[in-house]
């Protein structure tokens, strides 16, 4: 994932609290993990980082097998798709980044999901909520160096497509829930009225 001109803000928000939560959906190279770990090499702080991708390279892997963390400093890759991991999921987490499959089923149903892993305080970044994506449905399990992964999700007929229809979808479900753009850009912060870190 790579949201850019968000990391600032997530380490603004990530800086308040004691031991933070994260949970990253599609990781891909590590464009936004690498500088979360520098952040918190800097800081010292601790936290727990969870990594789903159906595809973790070995140049994200043996990278961080080689970094020295602290006690309390946990990262955790997991190879699954977030469809299958979402659902048996117990653990609340404080920020919530959103990229893997570009497409309305897929993020539907992790938004359905994810739901239930927030705090009231969590802020969700969702990415591809503008741009190429947000009316129309892109699927990993369609490019040639995922066809030969067997847990990407495969393209589903949906009557709407993209992200930008599934987030919106989400809201007028989730009252409770708002959303905004920090930053000019494809991602969307969303984050439930009255939190106290937005």
């Amino acid at each position: 994932m790579a949201y850019h001109g968000y990391i600032p803000i997530m380490k603004s928000f990530l800086s308040g609290l004691d031991s933070p939560n994260i949970l990253e959906i599609g990781i891909d190279k590590g464009q936004t993990l690498f500088p979360l770990l520098q952040f918190f090499s800097y800081t010292g702080k601790t936290f727990s980082y969870t990594g789903l991708d159906v595809l973790i390279r070995d140049d994200l892997k043996i990278p961080i097998s080689y970094m020295d963390f602290k006690h309390g400093q946990d990262i955790n890759l997991y190879n699954v798709n977030s469809l299958a991991y979402l659902p048996e999921c117990k653990e609340k987490f404080d920020l919530i980044l959103v990229d893997g499959d570009h497409n309305y089923y897929t993020v539907k149903q992790e938004l359905k999901y994810l739901v239930n892993l927030c705090t009231k305080n969590t802020i969700m970044i969702c990415d591809d909520y503008h741009g190429r994506w947000a009316n129309a449905d892109g699927y990993y399990s369609e490019l040639d160096e995922y066809k030969n992964i067997d847990m990407a999700t495969q393209r589903q007929e949906t009557e709407k497509q993209g992200v930008n229809q599934a987030v919106n979808d989400f809201l007028a479900v989730h009252s409770n829930w708002s959303k905004a753009m920090p930053i000019k850009g494809e991602p969307i912060l969303l984050f439930q009225k009255g939190a106290q870190s937005v």
